[in-house]
């Protein structure tokens, strides 16, 4: 029981760290306080100030200077990208994992629909250009691919919103492999029929019709993951 409420004890002081890092009330370059504060400062024993400071040095938010002391070391989305991913590489995903993941997809609906009111005519011809190259590679699942995120990042950056960027580059880096089960689920000709009406529906600045489109485009996608059986190969395993 003790062992447990030690543990409780460190993982929360690992939360509230970590929240100072993230808010920047602990800036890159602060030295942390030394181990005898930081029992003060979080009402913990050493052990349980210590392990705390180990995960985060481990994850590259801290770094520990031989002589010096603990020193913050700052925070991007690599840090998060990383162990997330780890989940899902190596793994034989089954069809309530891939459900799962596009269920984090659903904020590409707003970012839609912040594309279609914002977009100008470089952004659409870029959308074009990416087409195009999905459209002349179809029979290749690499370039399917990486046209899909391409074309996905693309519609992001016509928000003009760059934080909007970085979660939609985010949470295609990390899903990288499960995507490439969702490609090969869907199909090139359902993507580019989809692709192609995006496309019309944010050129024209139709913000309902284009955020309508992508709720479809995720919701045919999703349907075709259910209608297949969990025992079905087209789950690969993803460990070599």
């Amino acid at each position: 029981m003790k062992t447990e409420s030690k543990k409780k004890i460190s993982e929360e002081i690992f939360e509230q760290m970590k929240h100072m890092i993230v808010s920047g009330q602990w800036k890159p370059g602060d030295k942390l306080p030394s181990e005898k504060e930081l029992t003060e400062i979080f009402h913990a024993s050493r052990i349980s100030v210590r392990e705390p400071i180990k995960q985060l040095v481990s994850l590259g938010m801290l770094e520990t200077r031989h002589g010096a002391g603990t020193f913050v070391r700052g925070f991007n989305e690599d840090q998060f990208t990383i162990p997330i991913a780890s989940m899902i590489y190596g793994q034989k995903l089954t069809k309530n994992d891939i459900l799962q993941i596009l269920d984090l997809r659903q904020i590409e609906i707003i970012i839609t629909g912040l594309a279609a009111e914002k977009c100008d005519k470089e952004g659409i011809q870029e959308l074009w250009r990416i087409y195009h190259q999905m459209e002349e590679g179809q029979n290749d699942p690499h370039v399917h691919l990486s046209s899909d995120y391409a074309f996905h990042l693309q519609i992001s950056k016509m928000t003009q919103n760059p934080y909007l960027v970085k979660i939609c580059r985010l949470l295609y880096e990390t899903l990288e492999e499960a995507l490439k089960t969702i490609v090969v689920i869907m199909g090139p000709q359902k993507a580019l029929y989809y692709h192609n009406k995006l496309i019309d529906t944010i050129s024209r600045h139709y913000v309902i019709e284009a955020k309508a489109t992508m709720e479809e485009h995720l919701k045919t996608t999703i349907d075709a993951v259910k209608a297949i059986p969990e025992t079905s190969n087209i789950f690969a395993d993803y460990s070599k």
